[in-house]
């Protein structure tokens, strides 16, 4: 795995569990400071609402102006292959519906395993680089076993 690439996952690991120990440590003193529940809520309303501002003014475009005029030619290339495709097939616009039912999907595409480019010898057969899949998958279970012990938290407490 490429360093740089699992030391961002590692830190955003490191973040989301720094941030799961002292959050409810901070919402306890502001509910305390306060005396209303609903402070924290504002807090958290308030913290996020500060994030997207960041994320839409400040954060530059990660895309160069080139590489996003080639998507849209590619979008255009892709919608009107999909229209011959329904002209000479009326059966094939119930698959086109749900190619775009799922189409916020398409950018997982790039957890998908690639084939490694191996220019020693031709006739081996190219090998599959699985470490965005599998980083996936463990912060998947990382993040499903997190939600199971929150569950079991809440409910050993009501009980």
């Amino acid at each position: 795995m490429h360093p740089t690439r699992s030391r961002l996952f590692s830190s955003s690991l490191g973040l989301m569990f720094t941030g799961m120990a002292i959050g409810p440590t901070l919402g306890s003193l502001l509910i305390r400071f306060t005396g209303k529940t609903l402070s924290v809520f504002f807090a958290a309303t308030t913290i996020h609402l500060v994030y997207t501002l960041l994320v839409w003014f400040i954060l530059p475009e990660s895309l160069s102006k080139k590489t996003m005029e080639n998507a849209k030619i590619k979008y255009v290339a892709n919608l009107l292959e999909t229209a011959n495709e329904r002209e000479q097939n009326p059966a094939v616009g119930l698959l086109v519906k749900l190619r775009r039912v799922f189409t916020f999907l398409s950018p997982l595409a790039i957890f998908t395993p690639e084939e490694q480019k191996d220019s020693s010898n031709p006739l081996k057969k190219p090998k599959m680089d699985w470490n965005l899949t599998l980083m996936v998958l463990g912060y998947a279970f990382t993040v499903s076993l997190m939600v199971c012990c929150q569950k079991f938290t809440c409910l050993s407490l009501f009980e």
